[in-house]
């Protein structure tokens, strides 16, 4: 007589009949916590989780797995001082490798905006030691900012963009102490989205309760790009129709940007004045 597998008990989490994901994603693995043999705590949040997947993809958790001492032993970890909902993304992270999707699903589980979610997801692969999560938060930055600009480019919605998407990203960055890449980044946003942004009370607001962000947003006034470049380097498309700028002069730049060394802005004919005073560049 053979001996084969017990069939799982009703309820009991399987992948049987799931397919791999193209990507090598073990998201799966984390929600279902099947097969798992350790436990993360933070909180009160307790995750399963798979040694050989945190081991491999993560030196943080490697250091408390292996090696003499009691996490090792007990196959657990406690975090303290962190909030439970960034510790699950952070490993949703681990399992899935995917930024956008650990920053959506972040936002959605604490109503953050998308881009404090990346500061917080940046702050938190700096501790846990994954230089890809920072490198990831910094690339889905500038796709959030791309996507916006491109909103702005609509130049004739004022209300195209609100500061109060961005406010929380603002004072999560200033209360990480080597978060200066990222204060740089959302102060150069908003300089380039002056044309809303400067008719905000919460921007003056902001700049009252954080007097550096004031410095920053000022300093931005003279290189106004997320990356801290040259305004105008790169060739550029325009914002709207998508279609090169040949020179400087054909297009308004109100809202240039540097993506992958392409700059965005808006040709001449593109825009829709609203009055006739209104005058063009």
């Amino acid at each position: 007589m053979s001996n084969s597998p017990a069939a799982p008990a009703e309820g009991h989490s399987s992948l049987e009949g799931k397919p791999l994901d193209p990507d090598g994603s073990d998201a799966d693995l984390f929600q279902s916590g099947f097969l798992a043999d350790a436990t993360v705590k933070c909180g009160d949040k307790t995750f399963n989780v798979h040694l050989l997947i945190l081991c491999r993809r993560c030196e943080w958790f490697k250091k408390c797995f292996v090696g003499h001492y009691k996490e090792s032993q007990d196959r657990e970890v406690t975090i303290v001082d962190e909030n439970p909902d960034l510790i699950e993304c952070l490993l949703f992270y681990i399992y899935s490798q995917d930024v956008e999707k650990a920053v959506t699903k972040l936002a959605n589980i604490t109503q953050w905006s998308r881009y404090k979610g990346c500061v917080m997801l940046w702050k938190a692969g700096d501790f846990f030691l994954l230089p890809g999560l920072k490198r990831g938060t910094r690339k889905h930055l500038f796709t959030l900012i791309k996507a916006d600009i491109s909103r702005l480019c609509s130049i004739d919605d004022p209300t195209a963009f609100s500061i109060d998407e961005i406010s929380d990203a603002i004072r999560a960055a200033y209360t990480i102490p080597n978060a200066k890449w990222w204060r740089t980044a959302i102060a150069g946003f908003l300089c380039i989205a002056r044309r809303n942004t400067l008719k905000s009370d919460k921007l003056f607001e902001l700049m009252e309760e954080i007097p550096h962000f004031a410095v920053d947003f000022l300093k931005s006034l003279r290189h106004p790009s997320p990356s801290g470049g040259e305004m105008h380097k790169g060739p550029m498309i325009c914002g709207k129709c998508f279609k090169p700028v040949k020179k400087p002069q054909d297009g308004a730049m109100w809202y240039p940007l540097s993506i992958s060394d392409v700059v965005v802005v808006q040709h001449l004919k593109c825009i829709e004045w609203s009055t006739p005073e209104a005058g063009k560049p």
